[in-house]
């Protein structure tokens, strides 16, 4: 085998399982994606209160949970994870963007944080495209090339 082949050989190798990692990633980036743009385009603005906050690590992360008006009048609730800072006190109110028939969907932040977030989830699947068709050409290339060759 010459060098010519083992570069190829080495471009096959590596490109197609790019390609497969790209489309997994291209997936979730779109799924992300949706879920921003509907909370931009529908999204209700709330100011949630913070009614528990456990810190968990010796890290400064703590598990936080909000509660807020939901779509159908109930209270609803949400939970996730926060670092030290910002300081969270309870008792506090904090502004949550929820989605006004869902409210298990949830940003925690303004609208104006939503719109920065969904322009950047678009780019990150934009990104992933590029990363897609790119290994898929490095690899189409590569085995053509192998199968071609001498």
């Amino acid at each position: 085998m010459n060098m010519v082949n083992v570069v190829l050989v080495v471009s096959a190798v590596v490109s197609v399982p790019a390609f497969l990692f790209a489309l997994l990633w291209m997936s979730g980036e779109r799924q992300e994606a949706k879920r921003i743009r509907e909370l931009d385009e529908t999204g209700v603005l709330v100011e949630a209160r913070l009614v528990s906050l456990v810190p968990f690590g010796n890290r400064g992360y703590a598990s936080v949970r909000y509660e807020f008006q939901g779509p159908n009048g109930e209270k609803a609730k949400y939970e996730t994870g926060v670092t030290a800072l910002p300081v969270h006190v309870v008792g506090d109110t904090y502004p949550l963007v929820h989605h006004p028939r869902n409210a298990k969907s949830v940003y925690q932040g303004t609208r104006a944080a939503v719109r920065k977030e969904r322009r950047a989830r678009e780019g990150f699947v934009r990104g992933t495209v590029w990363f897609a068709c790119l290994a898929f050409l490095v690899s189409a290339l590569s085995i053509g090339a192998l199968v071609l060759g001498p």
